[in-house]
Parts: structure tokens; C-alpha cells; sequence
């Protein structure tokens, strides 16, 4: 009788969080190449927009070394959302138009790095902004430009990795 009572209690408990509001903060994948420090980052509101910092580090398990495409050192990754059970570009960093030799990650090394993340609100005419309203959810890093091939500093576009190589785990977005 009280293995069912608790089993009770535990499901009452799981369903009042699930009305309780917002996405739920997802489970790590241990799996994807790319990492982020946490599975919850906290917006910050300014006067123009959202604020938020996410830590990150990308282990090259792919077998041969992968190039990311950059200007003078910008290889910031693009945040996509979860809507729906469907992705949707939701950020993109601002970047000057420049081709710099590719960034080189070898087989088997690991780069860390931070995203900074400034995001007007949707709509405006400040750049960059996200693309939703609403600003809360479940999103991932996408790495739009990583690929397994450069000839002489010069990407192949031909040779972009897998998108499971290319995005991140799932982590929560929150005001």
C-alpha cells in the first residue's frame, strides 16, 4: 500500500509542476559535441532588450579536424528555439562581413568559449534582435558554418557537419 501511495504522491507532485507555468528545464544530452556549462540561463532585461551569457565548449569527437568559417575570430554560434516541437532560428550574432583563415579545432580537442547574447526585442529596429516575442523557452547553439574540410584557409561549404555535430544540448531561456 505504500509503494502505490508514493507512486500517487510522486504523480500529483510531477503534474502541479507541469501547470506551475514554464518549460521545464530539459535533460542533459550527453552525447552532443557542443556543451553548455548549464541547463538554465537567466535573461536579463535592459533598456533595449534581453541579456544573457552562456558558457559552452565543443569536444571534436567527429575523427578529423573541423573548421568554422569567421571574421577575424568570430565564430559565434546562432541560438535556435524549440517551439512546437519544431527549431526555429531564433538569434543570430551580428558579424561583419569578412573571411578570415578558418578557425581549426583538431580531432580529439576541445574548445571553450562563451556566447554573449545581446537581443533586441522582436520587431524592432535594433539589430541583433530575437525573432519571438516571446523570448522564454528551450533553446540550443547552432553552429551554422562548422565543416570538415579547408583547402589552403579556405572552407569547403560542401562539407558542413552533420547537424548532431553542430548543435548543442537543449537548455532553458528564463526572465
Amino acid at each position: 500500500m505504500r509503494g502505490l501511495r508514493g507512486r500517487v504522491l510522486s504523480a500529483l507532485g510531477a503534474m502541479a509542476a507541469l501547470a506551475c507555468g514554464g518549460p521545464r528545464e530539459p535533460a542533459r544530452d550527453a552525447d552532443a559535441l557542443l556543451q553548455t556549462s548549464s541547463l538554465r540561463y537567466e535573461l536579463h532585461r535592459e533598456e533595449l532588450g534581453w541579456r544573457v551569457t552562456v558558457p559552452y565548449t565543443f569536444r571534436n569527437d567527429t575523427g578529423g579536424p573541423v573548421y568554422l568559417p569567421n571574421c577575424e575570430g568570430d565564430i559565434r554560434p546562432l541560438l535556435q528555439v524549440e517551439r512546437n516541437g519544431a527549431w526555429f532560428d531564433a538569434w543570430r550574432p551580428f558579424t561583419v562581413k569578412c573571411q578570415s583563415p578558418p578557425v581549426a579545432i583538431p580531432a580529439g580537442d576541445t574548445l571553450a568559449d562563451t556566447l554573449r547574447v545581446f537581443g533586441a526585442p522582436a520587431g524592432s529596429n535594433l539589430v541583433p534582435a530575437f525573432a519571438f516575442e516571446d523570448v522564454e523557452g528551450v533553446y540550443r547553439l547552432l553552429w551554422y558554418q562548422a565543416v570538415s574540410s579547408a583547402d589552403e584557409g579556405v572552407v569547403d561549404p560542401d562539407a558542413l557537419l552533420p547537424l548532431p555535430q553542430r548543435v548543442s544540448n537543449r537548455f532553458l531561456l528564463e526572465r
